[in-house]
């Protein structure tokens, strides 16, 4: 490992020495970029085929930073890299287990706009509004949490709470969802069921 990769210094500002931030360094390399046949040049020049931004949110990406960090995304069915994400992009489709169908309503659920009701922790802990008592877009009733535009504190609608994470994830942008399902249908990978029955 070179003495100057971010994983070195990783390593070795957490603590371990030379020769340990090194080895440690290599595994990690190694466990992220090797199980999809990759090594670290073959990573950079993705980040760079991509002009160093986010497939999806078209963000600048750096290496090693937090939410910014580029991470290959890969398809979980048959392990084929699909392209390089943002780390809020990469998650985001994890959480959505990379399902077009819920994405789509994911953008449904945000352009149908806000409802007349202000978000208030303490006031809506004992008042049962009648908003969504079951999810639009996962179609479940368990793990319900209210959905409120973090500006205006207006409330969208009680939604899963791995959904409302997920759309967090794409900083709540009908854009940052279309794009999205625009990157998993042109990057398909073989045993990907993305039919919309």
């Amino acid at each position: 490992v070179q003495r100057t990769s971010f994983y070195f210094f990783f390593f070795l500002y957490s603590g371990f020495t030379d020769h340990l931030a090194s080895a440690f360094a290599e595994k990690y390399i190694a466990k992220h970029f090797l199980k999809f046949n990759l090594d670290y040049s073959d990573y950079l020049n993705m980040i760079n085929k991509c002009n160093r931004s986010c497939e999806i949110c078209l963000c600048k990406l750096k290496i090693g930073s937090s939410s910014r960090n580029a991470c290959i995304d890969h398809c979980h069915n048959s392990n084929v890299v699909r392209g390089i994400l943002c780390r809020n992009c990469n998650l985001g489709l994890g959480n959505f287990d990379d399902s077009i169908e819920f994405i789509e309503k994911s953008i449904l659920f945000l352009k149908r706009g806000m409802s007349n009701i202000r978000y208030n922790k303490k006031k809506l802990k004992n008042i049962n509004y009648d908003i969504d008592i079951i999810c639009p877009i996962s179609g479940e009733s368990e793990d319900l949490i209210r959905y409120y535009d973090k500006d205006t504190k207006m409330i969208y609608g009680n939604i899963n709470k791995y959904i409302a994470k997920s759309i967090g994830l794409f900083k709540d942008s009908v854009e940052n969802l279309e794009n999205a399902i625009k990157y998993l249908k042109k990057e398909k990978c073989p045993n990907d069921d993305y039919s919309m029955e």
